[in-house]
């Protein structure tokens, strides 16, 4: 168990913490803490009489950090899994790919202006 997954943690504590994390090395693990402690309070809530605003709190969060998680997946993906980002070489144009950001195109075809 993770040494911030105390139970005098409160969630809200945990959901901050994976929200303004930096490193994206722990930055899951943060997410599944804060993940953790909000479905632990809504299995108390569960058997409890809790206010209203604090389930939809709970609701937002857990939808707000999976969105946060499907992000970084989406931007480990695209830079590659150990988050270093590919240089461009002193040729290159941000304007070689086409607009669905296919391949580069041929050099020629951008100073004719072929589509």
């Amino acid at each position: 168990m993770s040494t911030f997954l105390r139970p005098s943690f409160d969630w809200r504590v945990l959901y901050r913490i994976a929200i303004l994390e930096t490193d994206r090395s722990i930055i899951p693990q943060r997410i599944a803490e804060a993940e953790r402690a909000i479905l632990s309070r809504g299995r108390q809530m569960f058997y409890s009489h809790a206010s209203l605003q604090e389930h939809d709190a709970l609701e937002d969060s857990l939808y707000a950090l999976r969105v946060y998680r499907a992000a970084l997946q989406h931007w480990k993906a695209e830079h590659g899994v150990d988050g270093s980002v590919a240089r461009l070489d002193k040729t290159s144009h941000l304007g070689n790919c086409d607009k669905v950001g296919n391949a580069p195109r041929e050099r020629n075809e951008l100073l004719v202006g072929a589509a």
